[in-house]
């Protein structure tokens, strides 16, 4: 009977201990997000010891004080344009967007972005377009016959101007000591 008694208490105390190692501890929001920020932190100080070298030779403007990297453009490239907005006093809805490159010529390379540009413009659009008229259309036959025609049309766009533009020639040199020259 003792036996039968102790058997019973020693799968209690193991159901228990199994139930308690099961059950995660949370951690307050602000400790998670200590955590991942120092995380972070660390993946960054690594990848800034790997990285390769680079500097930067040239810029925009350099000759009459402009930054190497004005205040407006870390910004703008994340999609925040309000520093951008003030700086070039840009009023109303304006849409802005950003084209970055990277080519050995600096005339290659805003080619480039303009390229990009007016890709990505011309996919945004033909997404409106097609997300439209996939509500209407009856058959997958008709949607085939609008897509086709999305793809192959040629529109020209009133209204896109490029307000500046701003480049940068960087040096990288890499962990076999190669210099690359953007």
């Amino acid at each position: 009977m003792k036996m039968s008694v102790m058997m019973k208490i020693a799968a209690a105390l193991a159901l228990i201990a199994a139930a308690c190692s099961s059950t995660q501890i949370r951690q307050p929001q602000q400790e998670r997000e200590t955590a991942m920020l120092s995380q972070t932190q660390r993946a960054s100080e690594e990848a800034q010891k790997t990285a390769d070298k680079q500097r930067v030779l040239d810029w925009k403007d350099r000759g009459l004080g402009e930054d190497a990297s004005p205040d407006w453009l870390l910004p703008a490239v994340r999609g925040n344009f309000s520093v951008f907005k003030s700086d070039w006093q840009i009023t109303g809805d304006k849409v802005l967007k950003v084209g970055v490159a990277r080519a050995d010529r600096l005339n290659a390379a805003q080619t480039i972005a303009d390229v990009q540009y007016a890709a990505r413009l011309a996919g945004q659009l033909k997404q409106s377009v097609l997300s439209k008229a996939a509500i209407s259309l009856q058959s997958d036959d008709q949607f085939a016959v609008v897509q086709d025609a999305a793809t192959k049309a040629k529109v020209d766009i009133a209204g896109q101007d490029r307000l500046t533009d701003f480049w940068q020639q960087l040096e990288t040199v890499d962990s076999q000591g190669r210099n690359t020259k953007v």
